[in-house]
């Protein structure tokens, strides 16, 4: 189970429409909503197809998971953050304890006015250094080894780790802003993927042991200059596909021609040209090449034709069986069962006390998956060139499905009050008449 993206899909579209999530206004450059925003700065977390095998997979497409803030839920552990940076999201779990593959999404900052780089942290453990996330702050490793403080050895080798150190701690341009696993010294990662065998599985309880935290979290760094204004499309002009106001530029992603307009405010507005045939199309269309299917004037197209990757050995990969699903299915896919035997989720009518420590002790282990084919070139900033401290920081909390739905039926907080502010207490009566 959750080795498809339909199956990835149709669990999140069943789930959000059942209780449909805050949504940022800010959107991603595909034009979907972020799942979390803070201060003008956005993530999504992305389920994916789970990767099998031995050989190194390219990136797999994703659908984001729904998420939502904490703050309102009286069923959230105590000790979560009941911030406006802290939010939970529900995760899938098959009957064998094993869900979806996941990568991290942060390209709906791509058109901020900085460039941005991101530190990100999966349950207290740096995914790109394979060290505890103590501090946030930028880190780049160019001469010394950062554990033993030794001159490298040729390409930031250390040989008293035995293996080369990646550029630096974060995920910044000219890299895209996502990421997929636990890194390799080869230029992979191996895949994360979710499950409920903590103890086994979890990469963070094997590295940090008791220092693991039960929360994923990521840093947005602003650069200090802003961007250079961008390529201005001429006026009339054939390039301009009909943007006005702000600025503009238009890009060619997976066979498509995307257009973005952005004002100094963040106000962003994503228009792809050509408009994907269904919701999980268009998130297989947002990602990586090798399975975005073909636009047609209709829609989409999707088949072995569209589907073929070939890898760095020269052999041909046919991801047809995933592909076919991005299509609009012409009988509706099946269902994935209710049924299912998953652990039990706290009893219709469970006290507070109850649903909170499921929530804790019903925790998601994050382990080591299938190969990607994933590098990190180095920034070619400088340290000096980048904000000291973050603009902002995200807090994710994962729970299993049926624990996320406890909460959710549970009691809310009151976190918007009184529409008309400070004047509901004035005592003057409104109105004119």
């Amino acid at each position: 189970m959750y080795e498809t993206l339909e199956q990835c899909g149709e669990w999140a579209e069943r789930f959000r429409r059942r209780f449909p999530p805050f949504l940022s206004q800010m959107s991603g450059w595909n034009g979907t909503p972020l799942s979390m925003a803070l201060d003008g700065f956005g993530a999504s977390i992305m389920l994916a197809p789970r990767l099998r095998g031995e050989r190194t997979h390219p990136l797999p497409p994703g659908i984001p998971t729904p998420a939502y803030l904490v703050a309102p839920y009286e069923g959230c552990p105590s000790d979560w953050r009941r911030t406006p940076d802290a939010f939970f999201v529900p995760i899938p779990l098959g009957p064998d304890g094993k869900g979806p593959g996941m990568w991290y999404d942060w390209r709906g900052n791509d058109h901020h006015t900085h460039d941005i780089a991101v530190v990100p942290s999966t349950t207290g453990l740096n995914p790109i250094t394979g060290r505890k996330t103590d501090a946030l702050r930028l880190e780049q490793y160019r001469e010394r080894c950062p554990i033993h403080n030794i001159p490298f050895e040729g390409e930031r080798f250390c040989k008293e780790c035995n293996y080369r150190h990646p550029p630096q701690g974060y995920v910044s341009a000219p890299n895209t802003l996502w990421w997929d696993g636990f890194r390799r010294a080869d230029g992979t990662v191996e895949q994360f993927w979710l499950s409920d065998d903590v103890l086994r599985r979890d990469v963070g309880v094997a590295v940090l042991g008791a220092d693991r935290v039960p929360a994923f979290g990521f840093a947005f760094f602003r650069a200090v200059n802003p961007k250079p204004q961008p390529w201005r499309a001429p006026r009339g002009g054939p390039e301009s596909h009909g943007l006005s106001g702000g600025w503009g530029n238009a890009y060619k992603r997976g066979g498509a021609v995307h257009a973005f307009a952005a004002s100094p405010m963040m106000g962003i507005e994503v228009t792809p040209l050509h408009a994907p045939a269904s919701p999980i199309a268009a998130a297989a269309f947002a990602r990586r090449a090798p399975f975005a299917p073909e636009p047609t004037d209709e829609g989409f197209e999707a088949g072995a034709a569209s589907c073929a990757f070939v890898d760095d050995a020269g052999a041909s990969v046919d991801y047809t069986a995933t592909c076919d699903s991005l299509a609009e299915p012409t009988e509706p896919p099946p269902a994935l069962s209710d049924d299912r035997e998953v652990a039990a989720p706290p009893p219709i009518g469970a006290s507070l006390g109850e649903i909170r420590a499921e929530a804790i002790r019903r925790a998601v282990a994050v382990g080591r998956g299938a190969r990607i084919e994933q590098t990190l070139a180095s920034d070619h900033r400088a340290l000096s060139e980048w904000q000291l401290r973050p603009a902002a920081v995200i807090t994710v909390y994962f729970v299993p499905e049926q624990v996320a739905i406890a909460i959710l039926n549970g009691p809310k907080r009151d976190i918007v009050g009184e529409a008309a502010g400070y004047l509901a207490h004035v005592g003057v009566p409104a109105g004119a008449d």
